[in-house]
C-alpha cells in the first residue's frame, strides 16, 4: 500500500468492535497474545479518533520493546503511521528512518517518507498562512485605528 493510502485508510468500526472484544478476552484470561495485541493495535491506528490512535500507538510501543525482535521493523513502521495522522510528523520520520536504516531499499518505507515529509510541508504552509492572514489583520487592523485617531 502506498504512503498516502495507508496514511487515508481507516477501519471499519465493525472489525474495531471485533478485534477490541478479541483482545479484552484475552486479557480476561490472564495473556493477550503478541498477535491479538499487534491485530488489535493495527485497527486503532486504523481509526479516525486521535485516542484510539494514540492508544494503538502505545501498544505498538510495548510490542516493540516486549514483543519478537522480528517483528520489530513492522512496530516502527506502524508507529510512524500512526505519528503521522497525528500529524507529529518528526516522530514519524524518526520511526521511518529506524526502519529505513536497516532496509534502505525498503520501498514501502520510502514511500511513507515521502508522504510524509509531504504532509509536514503542506502542514507548514497552512499553518503560515493562518499566521500571515492573522498578522495582515492585525496590521489592517492597526492602520484603521491610527487613520480613525488622526481624523479626531
Amino acid at each position: 500500500m502506498a504512503g498516502k493510502a495507508i496514511l487515508e485508510d481507516t477501519v471499519d468500526p465493525k472489525d474495531l468492535k471485533q478485534f477490541e472484544a478479541m483482545f479484552v478476552s484475552e486479557a480476561r484470561k490472564g495473556f493477550v497474545t503478541e498477535k491479538t495485541k499487534f491485530t488489535y493495535a493495527l485497527c486503532l491506528v486504523r481509526s479516525k479518533l486521535d485516542g484510539d490512535i494514540r492508544k494503538g500507538v502505545r501498544f505498538l510501543e510495548e510490542l516493540f520493546t516486549e514483543g519478537s525482535a522480528d517483528a520489530r521493523r513492522d512496530y516502527l513502521y506502524y508507529m510512524a503511521v500512526g505519528f503521522a495522522k497525528l500529524k507529529d510528523y518528526d516522530k514519524a520520520i524518526h520511526l521511518i528512518d529506524g526502519v529505513l536504516s536497516h532496509e534502505p531499499a525498503n520501498h514501502q518505507a520510502l514511500n511513507l517518507k515521502s508522504e510524509i515529509q509531504k504532509r509536514r510541508q503542506q502542514d507548514g504552509f497552512i499553518g503560515m498562512a493562518i499566521v500571515g492572514g492573522i498578522g495582515a489583520v492585525a496590521v489592517a487592523g492597526l492602520v484603521s485605528l491610527g487613520i480613525a485617531l488622526t481624523r479626531k
